[in-house]
């Protein structure tokens, strides 16, 4: 990939279509934070970003708290569906899609320390959320399935979308992806930072971390597959197109 082409997939993330009442409220809340996502996927009603195509779209949230971050585990750990966490995270994705709570799906529910990530669908549209049981937390919006115009390899992974959210202090980076059915574990490595094990299933895998860097797009990722070989990728190298 040329650096010509790396431009092109950067995207800014705008706000999301949530309405003055709901912009107000944020606001309330404090500063309102602009996340960098780097090389997301086109989404025709994320609205308008630089470089070509269509921006990502992530709400404006309160940032996680430090101490939080600090209870950051690089390997999830299982959580009930129920419980505060899993509710908080779920939470912040039907606040963006306004529906109500157990109208969609979850996957990929996992925690790290205190803060918990799913993925929730809701008729077409795909979210990626993260949250403290105190609602401090994330969400962004993700492709369903692999988009038209790309392939996964049977024993690669492809990058939907990547960015950060925060401020210092409570900054986060994540990441998510697609994975070829050979694929058997993920784990993505920050510069500087330590490699976080996605969570993956059914060919979608999920990761975030506490960075100190708004742009991490130069992380690590490494894949493993059936027979127990690695290979490893640059994150900006497996954007999608």
């Amino acid at each position: 990939m040329t650096s010509s082409d790396k431009q092109a997939r950067t995207r800014t993330v705008v706000w999301a279509s949530l309405g003055a009442a709901a912009l107000l409220g944020a606001a309330a809340f404090g500063a309102v934070t602009v996340l960098p996502a780097f090389g997301h996927g086109g989404h025709a009603d994320a609205g308008s970003g630089s470089g070509s195509g269509s921006g990502s779209a992530a709400a404006a949230q309160p940032a996680i708290a430090a101490a939080d971050l600090a209870s950051w585990t690089n390997q999830a750990h299982s959580i009930g569906t129920t419980s505060s966490l899993a509710t908080a995270a779920q939470q912040h994705c039907t606040d963006a899609l306004g529906t109500d709570v157990g109208s969609g799906t979850d996957s990929h529910l996992d925690a790290r320390g205190e803060v918990a990530s799913l993925v929730y669908r809701h008729g077409t549209d795909a979210y990626y959320c993260l949250s403290t049981a105190d609602h401090l937390g994330m969400w962004d919006l993700i492709d369903d399935s692999v988009p038209a115009g790309n392939t996964v390899p049977a024993d690669g992974i492809l990058v939907d979308t990547a960015g950060s959210h925060g401020g210092t202090g409570s900054l986060v980076g994540y990441a998510v992806g697609f994975a070829g059915p050979d694929v058997t574990a993920v784990s993505i490595t920050p510069v500087g930072g330590a490699a976080t094990t996605a969570t993956l299933e059914d060919g979608t895998w999920t990761a975030w971390w506490p960075t100190d860097a708004a742009d991490d797009s130069d992380a690590t990722v490494t894949i493993t597959t059936r027979d127990g070989a690695t290979h490893s990728v640059v994150e900006s190298d497996a954007f999608i197109r």
